[in-house]
């Protein structure tokens, strides 16, 4: 059961995540990998706690697992993954002298998921690895790319239960940060799936071969490095969103998918290049809403 090895998910922090891994419903430990995933995202208006400032986000994003799981030998395998996201950060009503401003924000990152499954032992074990080049595009330098590290391991109480726990390190190299993770998979029913990891939550239920509902929580937001008037920054947007999920088989593989829910929880940060915060403040909720294709194969 794959999924297990992302237990240490880097979206504790607030950033976009690590690639889930979908599982068949015809068996539990059949992993099921998209060939190409493309979404837009929307956030309603979300204002800050302790000023009038505003904030309007959506986000484009794709991301592609680029082959199935790699053979390297005593049950090891690897999984490369690559994704893209176009983030557009537009503030109302901000302070005269504010130490932000609008932005259009780029994240390319490359993973590279390593695991171990062996039919002959209930423990799973593996690691995940990113390398991610996040930025206004401005005067790239050092700052603008990010190094995180995940490591999990789980149990295999049956074929509809898997339980475990994982560690992520973040931002290693700059301002690291250390956070644990849960995993829990289960299977309920034959058309439904249930999983927990880290902070991203999924509850799906197959009600047709050609529909698919679902309740899907994640967090939405990043850090970049933004060149201000060649001063170095780093923005941090930290929300969680919890939507409502459909998908429809368009055909055979691609699927369209569907989701409007709330976010809530949010948090802006802004921080110069000794990692010291210029500001900080709290966001409101609002409503979130998503559109996306999904080609599934491999």
């Amino acid at each position: 059961m794959l999924p297990l090895i992302l237990s240490g998910s880097p979206c504790l922090a607030g950033n976009e995540g690590l690639p889930t891994l979908g599982v068949d419903n015809g068996d539990a430990l059949t992993p099921s990998f998209d060939i190409l995933n493309l979404r837009y995202e929307w956030q309603d208006t979300l204002g800050f706690d302790d000023s009038k400032t505003e904030l309007d986000s959506s986000r484009y994003s794709f991301g592609s697992f680029l082959s199935e799981p790699i053979s390297l030998g005593g049950d090891w395998k690897v999984v490369p993954y690559l994704d893209y996201s176009f983030t557009s950060l537009d503030f109302d009503n901000l302070a005269p002298k504010s130490v932000f401003g609008d932005e259009d924000l780029h994240k390319a990152s490359l993973h590279g998921i390593l695991y171990h499954q062996s039919a002959a032992s209930q423990w799973l074990y593996g690691a995940w690895g990113r390398v991610s080049f996040a930025s206004d595009g401005q005067d790239v330098g050092s700052d603008d790319f990010y190094y995180d590290l995940a490591v999990g391991a789980g149990y295999m109480f049956s074929d509809k239960l898997v339980v475990g726990l994982g560690i992520a390190g973040l931002e290693l190299g700059s301002d690291a940060s250390y956070l644990p993770g849960p995993m829990l998979y289960w299977k309920p029913a034959d058309t439904v799936n249930v999983s927990l990891v880290g902070a991203l939550f999924d509850a799906t239920w197959q009600a047709t071969d050609n529909l698919v509902l679902a309740v899907r929580g994640a967090p939405y937001g990043n850090s970049w490095n933004v060149d201000d008037k060649g001063v170095s920054k780093q923005y941090d947007l930290s929300t969680y969103s919890l939507r409502l999920h459909a998908e429809h088989r368009i055909v055979k593989d691609l699927w369209l998918s569907v989701g409007i829910g709330y976010t809530f929880g949010g948090e802006f940060e802004v921080r110069d290049s000794s990692a010291d915060r210029l500001f900080t403040d709290d966001l409101d909720g609002g409503l979130s809403a998503s559109v996306g294709f999904r080609l599934r194969s491999w």
